[in-house]
Order: structure tokens, then sequence, then C-alpha cells
């Protein structure tokens, strides 16, 4: 710099002061703009972060509102690092973990958005479905159960909305029940997870005064 600065000196004597000055202002703005980095707005990165990231981890035990054992979950990361992992509650859902409990790596690449919140699986598994027919001698006037049947009891019992296409009867090749006695109704919740719940029919009593 200070070579710059004599020779500008030494030119200033040929060419004059006024223009000397002027090729030292640029030559001096020139080098002030190598030495430092000048931000403009329209560097800004179109990039913007996650404002809420996740933690995947894999539940080594049931966890109420957030998914059933071995299950792989997406949960903030507050209640990853400060509530399951300290508690052995969970562990990272990594290809190394799931090896470790003899799982397969490959679960990650699985679609898991469909999960089972942990009270609805507990409600079937401890129901059992009671419906009541008329009792009659008619053979003209012979009741029915099918699935819509079914489907409405769930849903006027506790408030749940189960679907006809996730149900079956496995004593009836129709889904449709004809007789009294117990049957057993299997619950689809995803693909993994089936549920039975016991089915008992029953007739309605004669009332004699009726009659």
């Amino acid at each position: 710099m200070f070579s710059a600065v004599s020779h500008l000196l030494r030119h200033a004597q040929m060419v004059g002061p006024t223009q000397a000055a002027r090729q030292y202002a640029v030559a001096k703005r020139k080098m002030i703009r190598k030495e430092y980095f000048v931000y403009r707005p329209k560097m800004k990165s179109r990039y913007r972060g996650n404002p809420n990231p996740r933690l995947k981890l894999l539940l080594l035990e049931d966890v109420e509102n957030i998914g059933m054992r071995h299950d792989i979950v997406e949960v903030k990361r507050g209640i990853g690092r400060w509530d399951l992992i300290p508690n052995k509650l969970a562990v990272y859902a990594t290809e190394e973990n799931l090896v470790k409990l003899g799982m397969d790596p490959n679960r990650l690449k699985e679609d898991n958005s469909i999960k089972v919140p942990l009270n609805v699986l507990k409600y079937l598994q401890k129901h059992e479905i009671k419906l009541v027919t008329p009792q009659t001698s008619d053979l003209d006037q012979n009741w029915l159960i099918s699935l819509h049947d079914i489907s409405e009891y769930f849903f006027r019992a506790g408030r749940l909305r189960v679907p006809v296409t996730c149900m079956n009867v496995t004593e009836s090749m129709d889904n449709v029940i004809r007789e009294v006695g117990k049957y057993t109704v299997q619950v689809t919740l995803n693909n993994t997870i089936t549920v039975d719940v016991p089915l008992v029919v029953t007739e309605r009593p004669i009332d004699p005064e009726k009659n």
C-alpha cells in the first residue's frame, strides 16, 4: 500500500494535484472493497430452517397420546430429550438401534403417518359388544345384523367411527349375523394392529302382557 501511495505522489508532480487526488481516491476505494465484504439484501438465502423441528424416536413402552411399543413416532424436541429418552421410554430411531433391538432397519423408510391413539386401542381391547334382537316366531320377520349396525353401535356407545371396511365377523362368511350367540369382530386399525372384539347377541324376552 505504501508503494502505491508513493507512486501516486510522484505521479502527482507530473499530472497535477487534482487529477492525482482523483486517481488516489479511486485506488483507495478499490482497495477497501477488496478488503471488506459488503452485505446486500439480495444476497439473502431463500432457505428458511424448520421453526419447529421434531425428533424421530422408537418407543420402548406404550406412551399415552403418543404411540405404542415399537412404534416410530415424531415428537417435539423437548418431549423427547427431557421426558422420553431420560425415562427410557424411547430411543433415537436409527438403523443401529433398530438392529440392536432385533428389528428391520427398513422400517425407517416406511410411512408412519397412520397412528393409533392409545385410548382407542384400550377401549377396543376392554370393550364387549352386546346387541339385543326382538324375539319373533314368524319366519318372514327374521332379523339381521350387518357391519353397518356394528359401526352404528360403536358411534352411539363411544362416539367412535369405525368404517365397515375395517371390520370382519370371523364366524360369518358374508359378515352378516342371523342367529343369537357369541361372535368375534376383528377391527383392523392399521397394517400391523388388529383387535378382536367379542360380540354377544341375545333375544329380547316376549312380554306376556302384550300377547
